[in-house]
């Protein structure tokens, strides 16, 4: 099951608008938001540009598909349209609901694609379908959540910026400049494609040139343009012939472009490099306003504290709170626990919350945790996420080993409860992702006083070695336990040392990665710089 994970919200004031300056208009196209519907970072990112707009005197709009699993949760929804949007020779009748929340207009797009689905990208264990499996009508939803954007923007008037993310939204910009009803009415905006994952399987890659129009109805000479090798066209490739591309670190933006990279991202680089296609690296950031455990937000986190005071009692109170609810026999939600924790004075607790993938490192994880294990009394693991069944079965492996009684838990699945104590209760966050083209848990974790160990790669390189986090490379169980068993170390060994690196970490995301400072600084000037450019 994909988490819903709650974003918060930037909570910052209304900024006072130049009544010289002409009102952007922004709107988003993507399969997530923050707080609504939720699988990866892109629900962070489309959150928080929406509201750093909208604070800052944008007119800013999201457009979302209006999953199944939304019925009920969004309230006061206004009706828009009904909108004609054509797919496999036949016509689709597509509902607009908008959902207004904190300055943003969320247009809900309500068509037989979605209405059912419990989750954003794959079929959750409740359903008759293999938990985890891509929706099959994936290509469906994402066509005509695009088209249906389109249509709705010439209801609502042409944006000066329409912002697509991942390859699921790539092909708006195509649909925009291709389609003869779209050419002179778009004309004006500036398309924009952000690159979140560019793992293979986020491709979102269509076999075959007719199946290529039936579901576009593009001409072949256009589908042709998205086309690396033999008869597969890939959004990402053609959408670049027609966007602004941007990606979520100038670290990844820089790895796109790397050789070695090549088999691993699908050869989109070296496409980029030899069509001479820039990629904008900027990165994302986190509402720290309203993140700030120097303010309390109950129920979930009734007592704050502040990270950079050498007083830890707080935070040992939600330690106390993690270990108890790991020795709980059941929680709310579809969650489900594997081992537990036990007090121990001398325990330091390392977290690890991720979705349950190769990419994020969780194999080579396994396999370290068992070395540290063996050479470290006093360590506990605390994991919370689910994702590839063969991954959760090595961790539930884990929690079964006689090695790891009362020094490790696993929550299968995704509980927003245990959000706060396992960042407020923990020492250290382990991220060690194949690659990471932006990384946000590394910037909760560093807001909660939780310095993380990371792989030193994409959007993870904005971790300085013991100075606001740890690193290590290559990626391999060696490293990855050694980088741990030397954080062990220093932890016990150097309080002072440690009490400064806390500090750092959270004055670094305070001053350098809240969302307004993040869109003021590089978002808006990126803007504007492609609107001059026409």
């Amino acid at each position: 099951m994909e988490s819903q994970e709650n974003t918060a919200a930037t909570s910052q004031p209304r900024q006072e608008v130049n009544a010289n300056m002409p009102v952007r208009i922004l709107y988003q196209v993507c399969r997530e938001y923050g707080g609504l519907a939720g699988a990866t970072g892109v629900k962070n990112v489309s959150r928080g540009l929406a509201e750093s707009a909208a604070t800052l005197g944008w007119r800013s709009a999201v457009v979302l598909p209006y999953y199944g699993f939304l019925t009920g949760r969004v309230r006061k929804l206004e009706k828009v349209a009904d909108l004609e949007v054509s797919l496999l020779d036949k016509t689709e009748i597509v509902k607009v609901w908008l959902h207004r929340l904190n300055g943003v207009e969320i247009y809900l797009l309500e068509s037989a694609y979605v209405s059912d689905k419990k989750a954003v990208y794959t079929y959750t264990r409740e359903s008759i379908h293999l938990p985890g499996r891509v929706h099959v009508d994936n290509e469906e939803i994402d066509l005509t959540l695009q088209k249906g954007a389109l249509e709705l923007g010439k209801v609502l008037g042409a944006p000066d910026i329409f912002h697509a993310h991942d390859a699921h939204t790539a092909l708006l910009s195509v649909l925009a400049r291709e389609y003869p009803q779209y050419v002179d009415f778009y004309a004006k905006t500036q398309f924009i494609l952000t690159l979140h994952n560019l793992g293979l399987e986020w491709h979102q890659e269509i076999v075959g040139l007719q199946k290529g129009q039936a579901l576009t109805e593009l001409p072949i000479r256009v589908l042709k343009k998205g086309i690396i090798t033999g008869d597969t066209i890939n959004p990402l490739i053609l959408a670049a012939h027609y966007s602004h591309i941007t990606t979520v670190s100038p670290e990844f933006a820089d790895e796109i472009f790397d050789e070695q990279n090549s088999l691993t991202l699908g050869y989109v680089g070296n496409y980029y490099q030899e069509h001479g296609i820039k990629v904008t690296g900027i990165y994302n950031g986190i509402a720290f306003a309203s993140m700030d455990p120097r303010k309390p937000n109950p129920p979930d986190f009734p007592l704050a504290y502040d990270p950079t005071d050498q007083r830890n009692h707080i935070r040992m109170l939600y330690r106390d709170m993690l270990i108890c609810l790991s020795q709980e026999t059941e929680m709310e939600g579809n969650v489900e626990k594997y081992g537990y924790l036990v007090q121990d004075p001398d325990m330091i607790l390392c977290a690890v919350k991720s979705r349950i993938l190769y990419e994020k490192g969780i194999d080579y994880l396994c396999d370290a945790l068992n070395i540290v294990f063996q050479r470290h009394a006093h360590v506990a693991v605390a994991v919370m996420g689910d994702g590839e069944q063969t991954l959760e079965y090595k961790l539930i492996a884990l929690s079964k080993n006689p090695l790891f009684f009362g020094r490790f838990v696993y929550w299968r699945g995704y509980n927003a409860k245990l959000i706060y104590p396992l960042l407020a209760g923990s020492d250290l966050f382990i991220m060690p992702s194949v690659y990471e083209p932006c990384g946000f848990a590394d910037l909760y974790a560093q807001t909660y006083g939780c310095l993380p160990i990371v792989h030193y790669t994409g959007g993870l390189k904005k971790v300085v070695d013991k100075v606001n986090g740890f690193t290590f490379q290559p990626l391999d169980v060696r490293c990855l336990s050694k980088a741990i068993l030397s954080a062990l170390r220093i932890l016990k060994a150097d309080p002072q040392r440690i009490y400064a690196m806390r500090k750092n970490a959270f004055q670094y995301v305070q001053e350098q990665f809240d969302w307004l400072v993040i869109f003021k600084k590089y978002y808006q000037p990126f803007y504007e710089e492609c609107l001059n450019k026409g």
